[in-house]
């Protein structure tokens, strides 16, 4: 009958609220300051997505990422991220708190010392679990990218593999005036010349621009 249409029409409106203002609460929580949680049962969450610092330091430096709290992101929370927030806290049975976020440092308010993210909720042992992602920051490409930027090691072996393409690859045409039996010598000479010349100019972008390796900046709040 018409009494139960309405009454039915009515909790459901009354549900919707509910579910509206509970995200409303998830997303202004995201933007303040948060406290880990304690009271947390770790067992009732997908192992697969629990990840320590250490795996989370090794995304960050492959992807040049920086993983810091949601409260220094700058950029919408989409729907399906407080949707599975929201779905957590009545799985748990506890107010969730002591989210970061994984995403590339434009993303974030960052401060002076003079692409999309990862949602990850701190778990009382000291690992992370992985609420939502969306985006594409983690792929393969981009870590081919950064690959130069994870250290130092990879910076030196970067620029000198760079250095060693140009003399071997240098037109043995352009000897002019050089015996053949010295081009040996001069590429290895294009190749040490190369890799002196590349990293004064690495080094030169670095202080210009103030740039930090991904090892030195994965969980920094500043911008150089």
């Amino acid at each position: 009958d018409r009494g139960e249409q309405e009454r039915l029409l009515t909790e459901a409106m009354d549900h919707l609220s509910h579910i509206v203002a509970d995200e409303k609460r998830l997303e202004a929580s995201l933007s303040g300051p948060q406290k880990p949680i304690v009271n947390i049962n770790v067992n009732e969450l997908d192992a697969s997505r629990i990840y320590s610092e250490d795996q989370i330091r090794s995304l960050s430096i492959r992807f040049r990422l920086r993983f810091l709290c949601s409260d220094l992101f700058r950029s919408t929370i989409p729907a399906e991220a407080l949707f599975e927030m929201r779905r957590m806290q009545e799985q748990l049975h506890v107010p969730l708190s002591g989210f970061k976020i994984l995403a590339p440092a434009k993303l974030f308010r960052l401060h002076d010392c003079n692409e999309d993210p990862l949602l990850f909720l701190t778990l009382p042992d000291g690992t992370y679990y992985l609420v939502h992602k969306w985006g594409n920051d983690l792929a393969w490409y981009r870590e081919l990218v950064f690959l130069p930027f994870r250290n130092i090691h990879t910076m030196i072996f970067t620029v000198f593999s760079v250095a060693l393409s140009i003399g071997l690859l240098f037109p043995e045409s352009w000897f002019v005036g050089v015996p053949e039996s010295a081009h040996t010598a001069m590429r290895g000479f294009l190749t040490m010349y190369s890799f002196i010349a590349i990293s004064g100019l690495t080094i030169l972008f670095a202080f210009a621009f103030s740039k930090n390796l991904n090892s030195g900046s994965w969980d920094s709040r500043f911008f150089n």
